[in-house]
């Protein structure tokens, strides 16, 4: 990225005119309930090996041993893993543009800019509309047909929606962002 400086034919914006965060959102852990529902199972069973051999309920061998170490070391893998790809997924709204950053290692950042979106809807199961989250699809013009980038599993998409509508409504026509390119 360059740096807007004098030196440059780039304009030098004022504070009022750069991109400011709105918000930023992670997808809602009811979205992973199988993965926690999973984890916790396995979590008591390796704990109740342990209690069962160490009352002499189940004989205290080395298949108990493995067998409740595994169930634990799964549980903990499992429910540290799902939560680490819930809080690396970040759904990020600007003045300028919406992203999507994604990964845990290599991040990668796919964002469209509000003068190119088309359309925004909203898709949900009826089970995810009664626990208030669904995904916020975003269409950009002229590709209507396919999304471009997809807020999953978040809640309150209506809000989400409404939001990014009226940042739409209210992005001038030539707006601030019109030197970048939009590659």
């Amino acid at each position: 990225m360059r740096r807007l400086t004098a030196d440059t034919d780039e304009p030098i914006l004022p504070p009022e005119n750069r991109e400011r965060l709105i918000y930023i959102l992670h997808p809602k852990r009811a979205s992973f309930i199988i993965n926690y529902v999973v984890g916790a199972t396995a979590f008591i069973i390796g704990l109740a090996f342990f209690v069962a051999s160490s009352g002499q309920i189940v004989e205290y061998s080395l298949y108990a041993w493995i067998l409740g170490n595994s169930a634990l070391i799964f549980a903990v893998v499992l429910v540290s893993l799902t939560e680490a790809r819930r809080r690396y997924t970040l759904y990020i709204i600007t003045t300028w543009n919406l992203r999507v950053r994604t990964g845990y290692f290599r991040r990668k950042t796919h964002k469209i800019y509000l003068d190119e979106i088309g359309k925004v809807e909203i898709t949900a199961e009826p089970e995810e509309r009664v626990v208030g989250m669904g995904n916020v699809e975003i269409f950009k013009k002229g590709f209507e047909l396919e999304p471009d980038l997809i807020f999953t599993e978040i809640h309150n998409p209506d809000g989400i929606r409404e939001l990014i509508l009226r940042l739409i409504k209210t992005t001038p026509d030539v707006p601030e962002w019109a030197y970048i390119d939009h590659d």
